[in-house]
């Protein structure tokens, strides 16, 4: 991988700076002694009895992760107390170095409950429904304690949190007397009260048991970002006519197509960088910021995203009409899981829309592939839905080819601006200088505004 001074003028000239700002290019010093570092997994037991659903289910997960080795129970420690426990481990491992044993606790906290809702329906004949509801809920935590067979020492803990509900409710309508009615009422307070004064653990025996996969799923997620365990390595080199950084990092630990990373030089972030090529135990990850210069000591660490977007948008559109919009506008990235490609999105939005004379709704739900140089994006894809309240006495179905472009601050919030060409079905306009036109709904709809990225 040589750098010369022809490709170090070609990247620049080409590379869009972070307005007006020079971007930093790869150092040529390093790049001819570059020092790859594998990951090391980490051991790990689960400290619990055998047909204990949670010890079962921790298992299961933490070797499906990737990035754990499931270490061997001494048959000796089995039975034993915690400490005496990892004090065997440890001797049992003896120079194979160290494991980290796992201690899962559940617990309930106090239980509460939520005022009664009324839901009404009323018909036009003066009939009605409705539905008097409430909820008990209880939070309830896993917890994992871990320890480090070398030391017999803890090394901290990891939560994950769900809240565990019970709905309580009664219906009735029109032909429901006062007096049943406020018996059902009591009647849900009276259960709702003894069914609160029970131990969490009877009272919500059947939820915490549909919730134990969820919990043990969401802290194995949170051990993997825990400083012990997440994913980090020293870079392994790079392709200044790719523009690509390299680590020592694959499919066999479950890094996955556009997955982040923090590229860290010591303890400071110079950069993020998103996976595009992957091998078995290689990654090659674009830069979308790099502010000094790389060396082969730097470090990538893993930035976990959930590649589920939320932003808002202020717009304006000319269909015929004027129209303004505000709304939300969401995206969720597909392309690694469905196929597998980079950077291919599901995208939807919902927004008010006001011709200043009526106001309405519109709603849309689309695909976009988006090309990234730096902190820039260009997005493009098309997208369909309906609009209603501003243009006819129905909603208009409607398509768009739709166009972007945004900026990234950094790997938690861009700035974004959108061009669409859209056309709705045309109507009869029963209103205006001329009532009985048909209105042709085509043309442009430009929008802007912040996206927090997940």
């Amino acid at each position: 991988m040589r750098f010369t001074l022809a490709a170090a003028l070609a990247f620049v000239t080409t590379a869009l700076p972070a307005f007006g700002a020079p971007q930093p290019a790869f150092a040529a010093e390093a790049s001819a002694a570059p020092a790859p570092m594998n990951y090391q997994r980490k051991a790990v037991m689960v400290y619990g009895q055998a047909d204990d659903p949670i010890t079962k289910l921790l298992k299961s997960d933490l070797m499906n992760a990737g990035r754990f080795t499931m270490a061997e129970t001494p048959l000796a420690a089995a039975g034993q107390p915690i400490d005496q426990f990892v004090k065997a481990v440890g001797i049992r491992r003896g120079q194979q170095g160290s494991a980290y044993v796992l201690v899962p606790s559940l617990a309930f906290g106090d239980t509460r409950s939520t005022s009664p809702r009324i839901d009404k329906d009323e018909n036009k004949d003066g009939t009605w429904r409705a539905t008097t509801y409430a909820h008990l809920e209880v939070p309830y935590t896993l917890t994992l304690a871990l320890y480090d067979s070398a030391t017999g020492q803890g090394a901290g803990t990891v939560q994950y949190t769900d809240t565990l509900q019970r709905r309580f409710e009664y219906r009735y309508d029109d032909r429901t007397s006062t007096e049943a009615i406020q018996y059902k009422a009591h009647e849900m307070v009276r259960v709702m009260a003894q069914e609160a004064g029970r131990q969490a653990s009877a009272a919500f025996e059947s939820q915490a048991e549909r919730a134990r996969g969820g919990l043990v799923a969401g802290i194995v997620e949170r051990l993997k970002s825990h400083p012990l365990f997440r994913l980090e390595v020293m870079v392994s080199g790079w392709s200044d006519v790719k523009e690509r950084i390299y680590f020592n990092l694959g499919k066999d630990v479950r890094v996955k197509m556009d997955d982040g990373f923090r590229l860290m030089k010591g303890d400071r972030q110079i950069g993020f960088l998103k996976v595009r090529d992957l091998d078995a135990n290689l990654s090659g990850a674009q830069p979308l910021w790099l502010e000094e210069t790389l060396a082969t000591t730097d470090r990538v660490i893993e930035a976990p995203k959930a590649m589920w977007n939320h932003g808002l948008r202020i717009g304006y559109a000319w269909l015929g009409t004027s129209i303004a919009s505000f709304g939300y506008a969401g995206e969720v990235n597909v392309g690694p899981a469905w196929f597998g490609a980079s950077e291919r999105y599901v995208t939807f939005d919902a927004a008010g829309v006001t011709n200043f004379q009526s106001g309405g709704a519109a709603f849309n739900l689309g695909y976009a592939q988006k090309y990234f140089l730096r902190r820039w994006a260009l997005r493009l894809g098309g997208k369909a839905g309906v609009m209603a309240g501003v243009a006819g006495d129905f909603p208009l179905p409607g398509a768009a080819i739709a166009t972007g472009l945004e900026y990234h601050f950094n790997e938690h919030v861009l700035w974004g601006s959108d061009v669409d060409v859209a056309a709705y079905w045309p109507y009869v306009s029963l209103t205006g200088p001329r009532p009985g036109e048909t209105v042709y709904t085509f043309g442009p709809i430009a929008r802007t505004g912040l996206t927090i990225l997940f």
